[in-house]
């Protein structure tokens, strides 16, 4: 399955607002579950290379993003395709079979596709609770809580307004399961504007927002790894933010980012039992060239031998109870950048010719006085 983006600037992606209750689940219900973005574009026509797209409006559609065509006459045309956007109106896509005929005929649609691989295990609607898990038969034994009715963190009188994120086994419904961790998102966007980039597939996703006063962003992530562990089913991971009064978020300088660009910290890291499986909500690290994604490895941006962005050809891998357990799936360790390279695609990185890598600036440090370095997702299918 192929690793799917989306981004809050997306043609009817979903909007979370500053303080809203179920914000924050319905985003992920729309990335994952539902898709969004409806459109009818006036004409498909194939070149001998490409299919071109074109609308009668504005399609807002984003570069590298995939798209669902479904509705021509012409199967060729139907399907999942990843797009390159030409101008306002127009996109392009490789098809996976050549089209016999053009213009393509039928009522064709497009639109923007979930991830898919995902299974809603329980919701409560009214109070804004969601169970999820993979599909993938490795990462059943977890289920994904999300808690998204007002306040959830363990500062309620402060500015806070988090979800909490639990990872539960034994899950009988979302009211009776044992609860293995629990963690905390942002679930708005208090005193910042909204800016956010999801990227995922039926194994893991990573949520990229941005929130507080500082105006900084944090890359948050939940799912499976790629386990090296023979008979592996609690692999589960999760990464949050801090939830305390000297996380409120009216402070510039208080500490309440995910530092997802300091690989080797175990802060507010959890994976859902340990290689033996049999210690829950054991911390976690990760570990590549150096301690960090994107600067601070002694390498200046661009490389002086190359003038380039340059990426580590190793994968990045997930160290619990001085092991390691495993790779993090799609993560690209950035070994030099700036985060002003923030949702850039490049395809031509050396040792990921070819395999398009989405940038996403994040912290290095919980602080807000410490920039943002780049870590990178690879946008294609990640085993």
């Amino acid at each position: 399955m192929a690793v799917k983006w989306f981004s809050h600037d997306m043609f009817g992606a979903p909007s979370i607002e500053e303080q809203t209750s179920g914000a924050l689940i319905a985003l992920l219900k729309a990335c994952l579950f539902n898709g969004f973005g409806d459109q009818t574009p006036s004409s498909l026509t194939w070149d001998g290379s490409l299919v071109t797209v074109t609308y009668g409006t504005a399609h807002g559609l984003q570069d590298w993003q995939i798209i669902e065509v479904a509705g021509a006459s012409q199967a060729e045309y139907n399907g999942q395709h990843r797009v390159r956007v030409v101008d306002a109106v127009t996109v392009t896509y490789v098809p996976a079979l050549t089209p016999a005929v053009t213009p393509a005929t039928g009522s064709i649609t497009t639109r923007t596709p979930p991830i898919g691989g995902w299974e809603i295990v329980d919701e409560d609607a009214p109070g804004f609770r969601l169970a999820i898990r993979s599909l993938q038969a490795a990462a059943a034994d977890t289920v994904i809580v999300i808690n998204n009715n007002g306040n959830q963190g363990l500062f309620a009188s402060g500015n806070e307004f988090i979800a909490s994120i639990d990872l539960a086994d034994a899950f009988v419904d979302i009211d009776t399961y044992n609860q293995i961790s629990r963690r905390y998102w942002p679930a708005g966007y208090r005193f910042a504007t909204e800016d956010w980039i999801l990227i995922g597939d039926e194994q893991l996703f990573y949520w990229n927002t941005r929130f507080a006063q500082s105006q900084r962003r944090s890359c948050l992530f939940a799912g499976s790894i790629n386990t090296w562990v023979a008979g592996d089913q609690t692999h589960c991971l999760v990464i949050g933010v801090e939830s305390s009064s000297s996380a409120e978020w009216d402070s510039a300088t208080e500490a309440h980012h995910a530092n997802t660009a300091n690989l080797n910290s175990e802060n507010f890291r959890t994976i859902a039992y340990d290689h033996t499986q049999t210690t829950p909500a054991r911390p976690f690290s990760m570990r590549g060239i150096g301690d960090y994604s994107g600067g601070s490895n002694g390498i200046d941006f661009p490389n002086p031998a190359t003038n380039e962005l340059v990426a580590s050809p190793t994968d990045v891998v997930v160290v619990e109870s001085n092991s390691i357990r495993g790779t993090m799936p799609g993560f690209v360790q950035l070994l030099n950048g700036d985060a002003a390279l923030h949702a850039q695609v490049y395809d031509n990185l050396p040792a990921y010719n070819g395999i398009p890598v989405m940038l996403l600036a994040t912290q290095r440090s919980a602080t807000s006085a410490i920039a943002a370095h780049p870590i990178g997702i690879k946008l294609e299918n990640w085993r």
